[in-house]
C-alpha cells in the first residue's frame, strides 16, 4: 500500500507542476516529469491521474481545497 500511496503523490505532484507551467496535464507529459525526478510509476497510474485531472480546473480544486473552514471547537474541558 505505501508504494501505491507513493505512486498517486508523485501523480499528484506531476499534475500541479504541469498545472503551474501552464502545459497540457497529459499522460506523456506526466511521464516526462516523473522521469526527469527519477521516479518510477506504473503506468497505470499515469493513464488514471491524465484521464482524471486531464480537464479539471487544477486552480479550482486548490482554491476548493484551501478554502475549507475549521470545525466548530469542542466544548471547554471541565474543571476538577
Amino acid at each position: 500500500r505505501e508504494m501505491a500511496d507513493t505512486h498517486g503523490i508523485a501523480c499528484t505532484y506531476a499534475a500541479l507542476i504541469l498545472h503551474d507551467e501552464g502545459s497540457d496535464k497529459s499522460e506523456a507529459n506526466m511521464i516526462k516529469i516523473l522521469k526527469a525526478a527519477k521516479i518510477d510509476v506504473p503506468a497505470m497510474w499515469t493513464k488514471l491521474y491524465a484521464k482524471a485531472l486531464g480537464s479539471a480546473d487544477m486552480g479550482e480544486l486548490i482554491d476548493s481545497c484551501s478554502n475549507v473552514q475549521a470545525g466548530g471547537g469542542g466544548g471547554g474541558g471541565g474543571g476538577g
